[in-house]
């Protein structure tokens, strides 16, 4: 809770000084690049993009390894199918399932724009809090009574108005984004059902 608080401050505090910096902030197509050249000039704005590149590629090699990791444990419980979970002989890594998620996440990557991923990916994120969400009664009534068990303050109003702000964010994004992810819920539905059955 503190580190979130911690990163809420950092996050206001970088817009209210690039809004500062630059009024007209909203018409940027690269705002904080843009901010960093209002405040430091072009050396400024060149280390600001320099670091912007190196955070989102390791933020990209990141979600390949946990990513392909994912696909490969779900294969192993019989969630996706088998071929999923074949590692490499010689490397001993997911090598089937670290190409089909390269594979798409390239996919992906070539197929639109930055908005329209980036919407895309904030619509699957809402998504997962919403299942986490609606998973915390169950979890309130199995694990609640454990001595050291963490309960959330007000009881279930924090919840349920993480809830409300998930279901906004999630009328927020295009109707492109909206159909590209019940499109994989779909995908995904398919092989889960089609890896139970077959299991």
């Amino acid at each position: 809770m503190l580190g979130l608080a911690c990163i809420v401050v950092l996050y206001v505090l970088i817009q209210i000084v690039c809004v500062a910096a630059l009024p007209d902030l909203a018409r940027s197509e690269r705002p904080l690049v843009d901010a960093a050249a209002a405040i430091l000039g072009p050396v400024g704005a060149s280390v600001l993009l320099f670091g912007t590149v190196a955070s989102i590629g390791g933020n990209l090699a990141v979600s390949v390894i946990a990513g392909s990791r994912t696909s490969y444990a779900l294969a192993h419980e019989g969630s996706l199918p088998a071929f999923l979970g074949r590692v490499h002989a010689q490397y001993g890594t997911p090598a089937a399932s670290v190409i089909a998620y390269g594979a798409l996440v390239t996919a992906l990557a070539l197929s639109g724009s930055f908005v329209w991923l980036a919407g895309l990916s904030v619509l699957t994120r809402v998504l997962v809090f919403l299942l986490v969400i609606a998973g915390l009664p169950r979890l309130r009534r199995r694990f609640g009574a454990e001595s050291g068990t963490f309960r959330l303050p007000f009881g279930f109003a924090i919840p349920v108005a993480a809830a409300v702000v998930c279901i906004g964010l999630a009328f927020q994004a295009k109707a492109g984004a909206a159909w590209t992810t019940l499109a994989f819920l779909a995908v995904g539905s398919i092989l889960y059902f089609a890896a139970r059955r077959r299991n």
